[in-house]
């Protein structure tokens, strides 16, 4: 395809330097698939077993390897590790209409609730000698089981905790809680939410940008009301 036109001196210097970046970014991308084929030869047999299945390639196969590990004990049924996986789609279905699905972000569960298997072995293995990375995991299990405990008392003891730690992300974390430590705690506490508040919000907002200039009140008056 040729391209009539001229450049200038700052637009070619500009290509030049994309150019270089995307050079590099192959450079990189080469190095990340050698160093990927090295560690994965212990696994070709299980990666050949993977590429075998229809649209999955050797890249997925490894994301999946590294993601569950070769050992399915672990996993009663397919059904078991495709919901672990959150992979499962909803079946949303009311009064004859399907509603739109999605999957979920899958099983985020503490390390002691891990069963045994090579994930539980990866992970003890990235945490040994790493005690501040195993002070945060703990921290955030505990945040967790606060949560879905819709015990606020614990919050106060939650932050001391955290604060023990020193870290920046978790101070700067505390300091959002303390500047408003009782809508917090109200969060935590009751199961009201002023989320359908903020959509109708939202709402509004997106119809009137498109009305803008065009319209008068009384027609968005109707659009928000339908």
């Amino acid at each position: 395809m040729s391209v009539n036109g001229t450049l200038s001196e700052h637009q070619k210097a500009f290509l030049k330097i994309l150019m270089n970046h995307y050079d590099s970014l192959k450079k990189h991308l080469t190095e990340i698939e050698k160093s990927l084929e090295v560690n994965m030869a212990p696994f070709a047999l299980q990666v050949e077993q993977l590429c075998s299945i229809y649209g999955i390639g050797t890249t997925a196969s490894c994301a999946i390897i590294a993601e569950i590990g070769i050992d399915m004990n672990p996993f009663k049924t397919a059904e078991h590790i495709c919901s672990w996986a959150g992979l499962c789609l909803d079946n949303n279905e009311s009064a004859g209409k399907r509603k739109s699905t999605s999957v979920t972000k899958g099983n985020h569960v503490p390390l002691e609730e891990i069963p045994d298997g090579q994930k539980r072995k990866d992970m003890e293995y990235y945490l040994k000698g790493q005690t501040e990375l195993e002070q945060v995991l703990k921290l955030v299990s505990d945040f967790k089981i606060l949560l879905l405990g819709k015990d606020e008392t614990e919050l106060d003891s939650w932050m001391k905790k955290a604060e023990l730690l020193q870290i920046a992300e978790i101070n700067s974390f505390l300091k959002l809680i303390r500047s408003d430590l009782e809508a917090v705690k109200n969060a935590i506490k009751y199961d009201y939410s002023n989320g359908p508040a903020e959509g109708h919000n939202n709402k509004i907002k997106v119809i009137k940008r498109q009305m803008y200039g065009r319209c008068k009140f009384d027609l968005l008056r109707l659009k928000v009301l339908c």
